[in-house]
């Protein structure tokens, strides 16, 4: 799929208006919870069946918003499909505690797009810690510079996201943008 189909896909194939494809099987955004179980499972019905998403990325910390994974299991067992769950935490606002750990999202992702699976990749607002795993998997995966990297996470946040209302940029801290510019697996200490 090229760059011009993802960005009809943009238009057309999202579950919520805080969502945005990345490539034909990478969604990131916002926490797909909502504020009741019942809207909460319309919610993930549509990135079950509107997007095909079969492997969940949550970069929240346990406790920091309402788990959602048995309301999915449950809309998955409706639909008679396999889901795949990983919390791989990051603090809000904050970078992974090692480049290990940002190494070993990437490879959830990428393992599950071989397998043919969409990926939805989230944090709480789907702007900093999403915006962040984004610039690196596009470092890994189109052989961008991080500089380069940023320049296409926030095109597609600002373009895609009405999350860019709330904020200037994605990823949202220095930080984070600094740990995107910098990330060359190949070359860190992996520990």
């Amino acid at each position: 799929m090229s760059a011009i189909d993802v960005e009809e896909k943009n238009r057309i194939q999202r579950p919520n208006d805080c969502t945005y494809w990345v490539s034909p099987l990478l969604l990131a955004g916002e926490y797909p919870g909502a504020g009741t179980s019942t809207a909460t499972q319309q919610k993930l019905g549509r990135y079950l069946d509107k997007c095909g998403i079969r492997t969940f990325v949550d970069l929240t910390q346990n406790g920091e918003k309402p788990s959602y994974i048995e309301l999915l299991q449950e809309e998955a067992t409706k639909r008679n499909c396999s889901i795949h769950y990983h919390r791989l935490a990051i603090p809000d606002f904050g970078v992974p505690s090692s480049h290990y750990t940002m190494k070993k999202i990437l490879d959830t992702i990428d393992a599950s797009i071989a397998n043919g699976d969409g990926v939805y990749v989230h944090c709480r607002g789907g702007i900093g810690r999403t915006g962040m795993t984004v610039g690196c998997w596009l470092v890994r995966n189109t052989h961008r510079t991080g500089e380069e990297a940023l320049i296409e996470t926030n095109r597609l946040f600002r373009s895609y996201s009405a999350r860019s209302r709330e904020s200037a940029c994605s990823p949202e801290t220095q930080e984070q943008m600094d740990f995107v510019r910098t990330w060359k697996e190949d070359s860190q200490i992996l520990q």
